[in-house]
């Protein structure tokens, strides 16, 4: 029985070659199949290599002629050939920004590879062109966050991101981001400017600009906070005049509405929490300034406001040692603060301790190079000597990093 399974076994391994002559034409079917796909493979590779030297061609001829419409289509073709070509992507976004495709212009600038030898001066460009025409504040921070990631000391990309965070007036980020440049010595001039006068930031163009970036992008959250802030603050015939040209329905300057309506949105926001702070110390709310310092983050309780803020709090509580702790401590994180410093002068002269006076006088100094600074035309139009005096401030203040960085302001070591 088993011999004869086995047999037929072997019989049907022997039915299944085929005969010799059907084994021919099974090899050289077999073959000329490979031949037609090797010879079809390499006609088209022979067609792709003469297609991406015709869109060169195409390209340089394009942008020679100044003919933008040409140069991206070209350029669009060999992108979608190549997506990683450094030069087909250039001519695209050559195409794109003379075309004033911003949009498109952006878009291709992000596609470079950061091994692309003028990645980073694109990124600038890219930039420039998000807040001016796209008005896209977000897309323009990343562009520039992106700069620093591949040049950690651009003082350009530090530039740009003070100038968001200021006229934004987002101060947490502000005050890290001037830090770090300083830190890296590559803050440009007016970071020192904008680290002195943090606790009085404003701008007379801020309401236009803030309410053009908002209009752009409608629910952002940092713009609609500044937007009411800006708002609450404005002033005049000048302000209402700005107001109507963007918005069809206006509500009237120095209103608290739209910051309520903010602060029922967005309850936790640290920039408008600081505001209504503010406010609420104005005018001796004790109750209200708690109740806000309630709803600040333990994670942002390193922001130099929330220990003024609670110092004023146990100051009015009359918790006067735990106040004059909380000052230091708001201190040490911005020692140029001179309001703290101004009421921990006072708390030390009540409770006789040692540095009263000198505080009082530091404090009344940062008071007047705080004027001095908001009268500038420009943060950025810094003299020498007055970079010198601010060197001269943080040394008093022991704040050894700003005062290197308004030393070197000064063309001093």
């Amino acid at each position: 029985m088993r011999t004869r399974k086995k047999e037929k076994r072997v019989e049907a391994e022997l039915s299944a070659v085929p005969p010799t002559a059907s084994r021919r034409r099974w090899l050289v079917a077999t073959v000329a199949t490979v031949f037609v796909l090797f010879a079809g493979w390499g006609v088209m590779q022979y067609r792709r290599a003469a297609e991406l030297s015709d869109l060169r061609r195409a390209c340089r001829l394009a942008e020679q002629a100044g003919s933008w419409q040409e140069l991206q289509r070209a350029a669009e073709r060999w992108v979608a050939l190549q997506p990683f070509n450094d030069q087909a992507i250039m001519h695209l976004a050559t195409a794109k920004k003379s075309l004033e495709d911003w949009v498109g212009f952006v878009d291709a600038v992000e596609q470079l590879p950061v091994s692309n030898a003028y990645l980073v001066p694109s990124l600038a460009v890219a930039g420039d062109v998000a807040i001016d025409h796209l008005e896209d504040i977000d897309r323009a921070e990343r562009l520039f966050w992106a700069i620093l990631a591949i040049d950690p000391r651009n003082e350009q990309a530090y530039q740009r991101l003070i100038f968001l965070y200021s006229m934004t007036l987002q101060k947490a980020k502000l005050q890290a981001v001037i830090r770090q440049a300083i830190e890296r010595g590559a803050q440009p001039v007016e970071a020192g400017v904008y680290l002195t006068t943090m606790s009085a930031l404003n701008f007379s163009d801020g309401l236009f600009r803030v309410a053009g970036w908002r209009a752009a992008t409608p629910g952002h959250e940092p713009l609609e906070v500044a937007y009411a802030i800006y708002l609450a603050r404005a002033s005049g015939n000048e302000s209402n005049r700005v107001l109507r040209m963007l918005d069809s329905q206006v509500p009237e300057y120095g209103t608290l509405d739209i910051a309520r309506r903010m602060q029922e949105r967005y309850p936790n926001n640290i920039e408008l929490l600081a505001f209504w702070i503010d406010h609420a110390m104005e005018r001796g709310e004790v109750e209200q300034v708690r109740e806000a310092l309630s709803r600040w983050q333990p994670e942002l309780q390193d922001d130099y406001r929330y220990w003024r803020y609670l110092g004023w709090l146990q100051d009015m509580s009359g918790d006067l040692e735990t106040s004059l702790s909380s000052y230091r401590k708001s201190l040490s994180i911005h020692p140029l603060d001179w309001r703290a410093r101004n009421e921990m002068a006072t708390l030390q002269r009540a409770l006789g301790v040692d540095g009263a006076a000198a505080n009082a006088e530091l404090a009344a100094e940062g008071k007047e190079l705080e004027r001095m600074l908001k009268e500038l035309p420009s943060a950025s139009q810094l003299s020498t000597v007055n970079a010198a005096k601010l060197g001269e401030y943080a040394r008093k203040c022991g704040d050894s990093v700003a005062e290197r960085a308004f030393r070197r302001g000064a063309g001093g070591a």
